[in-house]
């Protein structure tokens, strides 16, 4: 697709590309998200829905992405998010937070441990209800550099459960 654009530079944040073969010039500070347009329930974060972006937003997407790999099936899987403003999505939350907590005791079970930790700090967000939850998300470059200190050339050995299952 051809954008139009003749040179590039490398450092130059403010060109943001629609999924509607367009582009848009986006100052930074500018630009907002809209709650409800700017990504995919289930794999965009809490608090991106809420109008913060962050750098790490990505990293929850890919955190729950490994969830799914893990468990099987989506850890918390929703037709509208929970984290969008108002008090039909507000009274949505408890059952994210329930679903939520399953998922950070199955992953606490994995047998590579810092694997495990890994994917955790991968899910963290501010509104958490554990304190270690509620940390800062880490980078990208953090969790590789986690994720190669846990690879053994072996394979995890983590077998998938399913929450709920005995």
């Amino acid at each position: 697709m051809n954008i139009g654009v003749r040179k590039w530079d490398l450092d130059q944040t403010s060109i943001v590309l629609l999924d509607i073969e367009d582009a848009i010039y986006a100052p930074r500070g500018i630009a907002t998200v809209t709650p409800g347009r700017k990504g995919t329930v289930g794999y965009i974060s809490p608090e991106r829905e809420l109008g913060e972006f962050t750098p790490t937003a990505d990293v929850w997407a890919v955190g729950v992405a490994t969830i799914w790999m893990f468990l099987g099936r989506h850890p918390w899987q929703y037709r509208v998010n929970p984290w969008r403003e108002g008090e039909a999505f507000e009274g949505k939350r408890w059952l994210f937070h329930r679903r939520y907590g399953a998922a950070v005791k199955s992953i606490g079970g994995c047998e590579d441990e810092k694997l495990g930790t890994a994917v955790l700090q991968m899910i963290r967000y501010p509104y958490a209800r554990t304190e270690e939850q509620k940390k800062t998300r880490p980078g990208c470059w953090e969790v590789l550099q986690m994720l190669n200190a846990s690879s053994t050339g072996k394979g995890s050995g983590w077998k998938r459960t399913r929450i709920g299952a005995t």
